[in-house]
C-alpha cells in the first residue's frame, strides 16, 4: 500500500509525457507502435497487459487456497481484464506496456 503514491505519481508522469509529447516518444517505438503518445491501433498491448495480469494471477502464491473468500477474491481478479482491455485500449502506447512484466 506504500507504493501507491508513486505508482500513481509514475502514472501521471507518464501521461503527461505522452501528452506534451516528448520528442523521443513520438519516435522511440518498434514494430507497429513507432509513435508512443498514441494508443495502440491494433490492441495488441491491452490484451498481452491483461494477459500478464491473468498470468501473475494464476501462477502467483497459493496462499489461503482453503479460504472461501480468497477464492472468491481470485475469481474477481479473473474477471478485471474484460472490464480493463477498454480501458487500457485508449491509453497512450508507452503506458499500456504490461508493467508487471516490466518490474
Amino acid at each position: 500500500m506504500e507504493c501507491l503514491p508513486e505508482t500513481q505519481l509514475f502514472f501521471i508522469a507518464i501521461r503527461r509525457m505522452a501528452a506534451v509529447p516528448v520528442e523521443s516518444m513520438k519516435t522511440g517505438g518498434v514494430f507497429w507502435f513507432t509513435d508512443l503518445t498514441v494508443p495502440d491501433p491494433y490492441y495488441v498491448l491491452p490484451v498481452l497487459a491483461c494477459g500478464s495480469f491473468v498470468a501473475s494471477i494464476e501462477l502467483g502464491g497459493e496462499t489461503g487456497v482453503g479460504n472461501p473468500q480468497t477464492a472468491r477474491l481470485k475469481n474477481v481478479f479473473r474477471l478485471m481484464p474484460i472490464i480493463l482491455i477498454p480501458i487500457t485500449a485508449s491509453f497512450p502506447t508507452v503506458r499500456t506496456a504490461p508493467s508487471n512484466v516490466r518490474e
